[in-house]
């Protein structure tokens, strides 16, 4: 229970530094870097955002949106594999840069990876597999394909 505090707090923390970035004003415009994407299934329930900021930074991202009953949700996904590669979810003994989920939204308070895998299989796009729990150890179905408009190298 201690690790998942401590996974929830660091994720939230990458959440809310990536809310507060932005694009450099002085930056000249790339067509490909204009438009981010996801698709998510939770549940059962499919939603998804045909534009949108998705920017990943120090291998992390996060998303803001509505649900499927217009509820606003955060999504954050931390240590992203390289391209090419793909991670398992981990729950329990997971090594310490290990892939961390977490989903806030209606459906519960917070909700965590709990296994599946995540795989980057191109630079910006990201596909999820997998299964989230609840803090009372309930499972939700998960899956997602992000695809990402900006990566910030600091």
């Amino acid at each position: 229970m201690k690790k998942t505090s401590l996974i929830l707090s660091v994720l939230l923390s990458v959440a809310l530094l990536l809310g507060s970035c932005k694009k450099e004003d002085n930056a000249s415009p790339d067509p490909a870097n204009d438009k981010g994407s996801y698709s998510m299934t939770l549940d059962g329930n499919t939603f998804t955002t045909l534009e949108a900021e998705i920017n990943m930074l120090n291998n992390g991202l996060a998303i803001a949106g509505l649900d499927q009953n217009n509820s606003s949700f955060t999504f954050t996904l931390g240590n992203i594999p390289a391209v090419g590669v793909s991670e398992d979810i981990c729950h329990e003994n997971c090594p310490d840069d290990n892939v961390g989920l977490l989903f806030m939204g209606d459906i519960a308070v917070a909700l965590v990876g709990w296994d599946g895998t995540v795989k980057r299989t191109a630079e910006k796009k990201i596909e999820i597999n997998g299964r989230l729990a609840s803090a009372d150890g309930s499972l939700y179905d998960f899956s997602a394909t992000i695809n990402v408009n900006q990566i910030i190298s600091k």
